[in-house]
This record gives C-alpha cells, structure tokens and sequence, in this order.
C-alpha cells in the first residue's frame, strides 16, 4: 500500500518517500520480530521481503522515509497514529521530479490512522506514479488540512482491502481522486476495491471519488472497479459516492456491487438499506409471529406494495381482525443515510368467535385486501384468521 502524505507523501526518481520523522528521543518506534528500531528508516534498511515492519508507537511525520526500487516492504501499523506536522516534499506543480516506485517494488501499509495536523497539509495519502499499491484497514484524516485531499491517487494502481475510512474537512476538495495526470506519458490511474471491503466517508464533503482523465489516455485505463460485497457507509447530507469530472473518458466497473446506482446521465447515487417489519400481536402486546423485508433504495420516497416487495404470510391460526388501521397495498416510507430506515406495523389479532368464518370487520378503502382476499388469507391460515395494523416508526 502506498502511504503518502500531503505533499511529501510523493515518489521522487527511482524511490518512494513516506514522510515520517526520524525519532530523536531514543524511544523505538518500529521493529522487525524481537528486533528494535528508534526510526522507521532504520527498519526499513534492514527489513526483507518476507519481513513485517510493525509500529511500536505513534510517530509524527517530518521527514522522508526512502524506499529503493524493487524493494519489498510491508509495514503493520499496529493501529497506531502518523501526524503530520510539516510538509517534507514539494508535489510536481512546485517543480518535483516525479517517477514513483518502478519495477516490482512493493510497498504495503496496513492497521495505520494517518492524522494531518496542521494547515501546512495537503494530501493525506498521494499516490504518484506507483506500482503495486495496497491500503488496507487505514484511516486518512484531513480535517485540518488547508487543501488537498484525503487520498490522491495519479497515474497508480491502488487496491483497497480491509476498510478505509476517509475524513474530509473544510477546506478538503472530496475524499479520494483517481486522475491519470502523472508524469509517466500514456500510464493509466485505477482504484480496485477489493472483495467485501468497507469505504467510510465522514466530514465536510458530500463527494467522495472523482475520476478524472487529465492525461486523455484510453478510458479503459482510467476509473474505478468494485469487488462483490463491496460496503460504502456515509451520512454526510446529498452524499455522491462517485463522480466523473465533466467530459472526462473514464470507467466505472460493478458499481452495483458496492449498492451504487448508475443513472442514465452517467452520474451515480447510493442505495440505503430499507425494510418493513410486520408483527402479529395480541391486544395485550404478545408477539404471535413476525415477517420482515429488506430492500436497498436511494435517498428519497419509497414504496412498498404489496405482493410486489412486501407480503403478509405469517397470520397465526384462529384469530381474526381486530381493526385495518394505516397498511395500505402501496405503503409510504423515506429513505435517508442516516436512519435505519425500518417502518413497523403491528398487526393486532384477537381470537376469532367459535365457528366464525369471516373477519368482523371489512378492511377499510384503499387498504391492500378486499374482503374475498382477506377470505382466501383465512382459508390458508384458518378459519376465522384476521389482520389490524398499526403504525410505528422507528
């Protein structure tokens, strides 16, 4: 994975800089086994491919960690937090040479919160003209920052696995960017989502990937894919969890995976969670039976109807109704992404008299049974079955 920081958090020549300062104190801050390192450069000299580098505690970045190319590293954060105080690299528009990790360097961070801290910050997490890019179970806090971004990924390739939670602020530009504007002429820029992976969007911005193509290469080259069982949570207001900038030739593959809805415009939009729950009570408040149904939906009205996305199958034997209130054949519900989104109705049942063989009471205009419904509904369920509903939101 690949760990950058604001603009420091770039890849210069043939090495990648992870801009994490040198420890001073004489405290360790990382090791490799049983082995001890007071700086993260220390630990990355002497790790091996096949070791893990793991953080002993929070460090704060200031200056670069050099990583050489064809390097394997793999470092587990262990949880612990990387603050940003200062910036350690220029990005390209301050005139950086640029060239990223080449060859089969392998740079991979995990179980790491990267904090910026001060307004000096850009980016979060930048990506440069890089290879072979993990980010699993991290979180890019950029609150504080006077501009940027989160997470920039530029003529890269980058996997998510795990979760990553991105957090904008004020004076953030969107949550993540994936641009092929690098310097490497012609080199696409892709984000993979990975199987069952979670993206968490929170804070100020309501956008959370913007695709781009500055270096008009092939669309096929440019974009976004999402595993099977993808999960994307935010509450943020009017939230859009992928965007295309305007005219730009790029790809967004099984946005439906990730429950994203892809509009004929060409812009996209989050489904929610939404479900109906139905119980059989008594008048005294006993649960005789319970059926629920889940559906996912954009933000906004819904509907369920009946016999469509809703049904009533479990009416327990020997009741009847004891009154039709508020369940109708098209039941109105909204749909937010910061509620659970459940409407619950109580169906009120009481014992049916002896021998009865039809409810006592006639559903009321505009709800879902007519009488010889409500007749075939008994028969199935026996003689004298019935149904009142109640309202309740929760």
């Amino acid at each position: 994975m690949m760990v950058l920081f604001n603009r420091q958090a770039l890849l210069k020549t043939d090495n990648a800089y992870i801009s994490i300062s040198a420890n001073t104190t004489g405290t360790p801050v990382a090791s490799i086994g049983d082995k001890n390192y007071d700086t993260l450069q220390a630990a990355v000299d002497a790790a091996k491919p096949e070791d893990t580098i793991e953080l002993i505690n929070n460090i704060t970045l200031s200056t670069p960690v050099t990583i050489g190319q064809g390097e394997v590293i793999n470092i587990n954060g262990k949880d612990k937090t990387i603050k940003l105080t200062t910036a350690a690299f220029s990005d390209p528009a301050a005139g950086g040479a640029v060239e990223g990790l080449k060859g089969n360097t392998q740079l991979s961070i995990t179980n790491v919160n990267f904090e910026g801290t001060t307004a000096n910050n850009k980016h979060a997490l930048n990506v440069y003209n890089a290879k072979n890019v993990v980010i699993e179970n991290m979180v890019l806090d950029h609150e504080t920052a006077k501009t940027g971004a989160p997470l920039i990924i530029a003529s890269s390739d980058v996997t998510v696995e795990g979760t990553l939670k991105t957090i904008t602020g004020a004076n953030s530009w969107y949550a993540v960017n994936v641009d092929s504007r690098g310097t490497l002429p012609g080199v696409g820029s892709k984000l993979t989502v990975d199987n069952a992976a979670i993206l968490i969007f929170e804070g100020d911005k309501a956008t959370g990937i913007l695709i781009e193509n500055s270096g008009n290469i092939g669309k096929d080259n440019v974009g976004v894919s999402f595993g099977e069982n993808v999960e994307v949570i935010s509450t943020i207001a009017d939230f859009v969890p992928v965007a295309k900038a305007e005219n730009a030739a790029v790809t967004v593959e099984n946005p439906e995976n990730a429950g994203i809805i892809a509009n004929a415009d060409g812009s996209f939009q989050m489904t929610y969670p939404v479900s109906i729950v139905i119980n059989y009570v008594t008048k005294d408040g006993k649960v005789l039976a319970t059926e629920e149904y889940a559906e996912k939906a954009p933000a906004g009205d819904f509907t369920w109807k009946y016999e469509d996305n809703y049904w009533l199958k479990k009416m327990p034997k020997g009741y009847e109704v004891a009154d039709w209130d508020g369940l109708t054949k098209e039941v109105k519900a909204t749909v937010s992404n910061d509620g659970d989104n459940v409407s619950v109705y109580d169906i009120v049942v009481k014992a049916a008299a002896e021998g009865a063989a039809t409810s006592d009471k006639t559903p009321k205009t505009g709800d879902p049974f007519s009488l010889a419904l409500i007749l075939g509904l008994m028969g199935a369920a026996g003689a004298g079955t019935g149904v009142a509903l109640k309202r309740k939101n929760r």
